[in-house]
């Protein structure tokens, strides 16, 4: 099993990872595959870490949306035929930046990642 380090780590990347392709801007989002499939992949893997991530650490950080993170995933990988791009735009130009300043506050106060 990983260190919870390591999965907050990993949930900073993708955080990082989807304000850089959000710089791209709403029109390449909607309009250019690769930035739109990029973004996506991020927050599925941003959801999918989240699900890593154990309860006593979840505890420890209520203010995350563990919750909300891991069923957005859920929601994506699921219902990939229905997905809601106006919300996906949103998520990741309004909350993402919000879980980074939150992940950034968790990942150090845990320290360094013990791989």
């Amino acid at each position: 099993m990983k260190d919870d380090r390591v999965y907050v780590g990993d949930m900073l990347d993708c955080c990082r990872n989807i304000l850089s392709l959000a710089g791209e801007g709403e029109s390449a989002f909607r309009s250019d595959f690769r930035v739109r499939d990029a973004l996506l992949w991020n927050i599925l893997v941003l959801g999918e870490a989240c699900k890593h991530v154990t309860p006593a650490t979840r505890g420890r950080w209520p203010a995350v949306p563990w919750h909300d993170i891991a069923g957005m995933r859920d929601k994506l990988v699921h219902g990939y035929a229905n997905i809601d791009y106006d919300l996906v735009w949103l998520t990741a130009t309004t909350d993402i930046p919000r879980l980074r300043a939150m992940l950034d506050e968790l990942a150090a106060a845990m320290g360094p990642a013990l791989e």
